[in-house]
């Protein structure tokens, strides 16, 4: 745009209009840079945070897994003691004459079992009482 030309729109529209016009097109110059510049920097930004989000999910796994396994020791632990108990219990009501009327406790497979057994029992007598 020459002089001239720029001279002749300020005589026809006046130079609010022109103002106004170049006001508007600086502004939305300025919004598009920093909207550019904003989005460059939020992409880096999440992008880094996905990276650390994704670490963190690794090491709660890890830790997961690592208290799955001391959790299932624990377990073990505890069931062998029990029936070390349970064993200690009955040697010494035996040697101190006692009656062992304690018995080993059942694990749930055990009593799974039995119950299927005595509904096996049922089904073969039609469930009657004898």
């Amino acid at each position: 745009m020459s002089l001239a030309q720029f001279t002749k729109l300020i005589e026809q529209l006046g130079i609010p209009v022109v103002t106004a016009a170049a006001s508007a097109w600086l502004l939305f110059w300025i919004i598009r840079w920093v909207l550019n510049t904003v989005k460059d920097d939020f992409g880096k930004q999440i992008n880094d945070l996905r990276g650390e989000l994704d670490e963190e999910l690794r090491d709660a796994r890890d830790q997961i897994s690592e208290i799955k396994t001391i959790l299932i020791q624990l377990v073990d632990r505890t069931r062998l003691l029990s029936e070390e108990l349970h064993s200690h219990d009955h040697v010494a009501r035996t040697v101190w004459g006692l009656d062992s009327k304690l018995e080993r406790p059942r694990t749930r497979a055990e009593r799974r079992e039995e119950l299927m057994e005595q509904l096996r029992e049922i089904g073969k007598n039609g469930g009657e009482e004898r």
